[in-house]
């Protein structure tokens, strides 16, 4: 028999343990941490057969559940290392996806007490909406509501099920294909972020290709189609009150739009001062307030929520002189 002295004694001639502790913790932050956000992630419990309760058994399991490579299989490998490993890493440092209100109630309340407020990142993704089994974004609607609704009470609310949540993504990318008429997807995606909040990062992501790359990051062609108000300047005030404390008006030069563009894909979003300070995010020399109407817009640009509204004015007035009109 091999005594206890005697395994662990084998379990410190690891190479893993035998490295300074801080590089042991680099290690897992990265074993544990994925590239992409997982999608619909469920969280089974085995049930108790003398439990007559039967949710445990009725946990949905999503088509569109997607788990990118994550190294949890490190955990599994030795006591000393699942007792040293700091697995709340895994759900500070992943942003989970869901495409129903159902799979993320699931998720969040089937995670301990002591996990559940680890989770700070969240995507709504689009893709299921406008179809006859969710409707048209009214779940997500009600789910981020901070009121009570009859309909979807049994689901709760996302503020009480991530009580600290700081960061929030909207997918809508498969707006193409999503059914129903788009001035209906955009007012929902606006309504949707009437709901939100004091967090510290808002991101809309959509679909930007070809000739969409010319027109203005904000414009709602990115996110819900070309059939849709002309006025869109609205997505960027939405997106910078949510990084805002509700009922407090803050200061313009506290919040930032930012942008970027890849793969088809552009990501229009709201930070916080602190956010931007924090993650040291670099901005370009370049300014909003001095692009004109005949400039290609950049593919990553940051500015803040004043040097926005002044080029919102800006463009106004260029619009309306009769230079402009002729």
């Amino acid at each position: 028999m091999t005594s206890s002295n005697g395994i662990m004694n084998q379990q410190y001639q690891s190479p893993l343990l035998r490295l300074p502790a801080e590089i042991r913790n680099m290690i897992y932050r990265f074993a544990l941490t994925a590239d992409s956000p997982i999608v619909d992630p469920t969280i089974l419990h085995p049930a108790d057969e003398e439990d007559d309760n039967d949710d445990d058994r009725e946990i949905p399991i999503s088509r569109n559940r997607s788990i990118p490579a994550l190294g949890t299989a490190l955990l599994q490998t030795c006591r000393l290392i699942r007792e040293e490993a700091d697995v709340r890493t895994l759900y500070s440092n992943n942003t989970f996806a869901f495409t129903s209100i159902t799979t993320a109630h699931f998720f969040l309340t089937s995670l301990s007490p002591t996990f559940s407020p680890m989770v700070q990142d969240i995507e709504i993704d689009a893709r299921n909406m406008g179809t006859p089994e969710y409707g048209l974004c009214y779940e997500f609607i009600a789910y981020l509501s901070a009121r009570s609704n009859d309909y979807f009470n049994q689901y709760g609310s996302l503020w009480k099920e991530a009580p600290e949540l700081k960061i929030l993504r909207f997918n809508f990318s498969s707006w193409p294909t999503i059914p129903g008429k788009r001035d209906r997807i955009w007012t929902a995606l606006l309504v949707m972020l009437s709901n939100v909040s004091c967090l510290e990062r808002v991101v809309v992501i959509g679909a930007s290709k070809g000739y969409m790359e010319t027109i203005e990051p904000w414009h709602a062609a990115h996110f819900a189609g070309t059939d849709c108000p002309t006025e869109h300047n609205s997505l960027v005030e939405k997106l910078c009150s949510a990084v805002g404390k509700r009922g407090c008006e803050g200061s313009e030069d506290d919040r930032f739009v930012r942008w970027s563009r890849t793969g088809g894909l552009i990501e229009l979003e709201a930070l916080s001062k602190d956010y931007v300070f924090t993650k040291k995010i670099q901005r370009r020399g370049s300014s909003i307030t001095n692009h004109q109407a005949t400039d290609p817009w950049p593919a990553n640009e940051c500015c803040t929520l004043a040097e926005f509204r002044v080029h919102s004015v800006a463009k106004v007035l260029f619009k309306s002189s009769p230079t402009a009109s002729e």
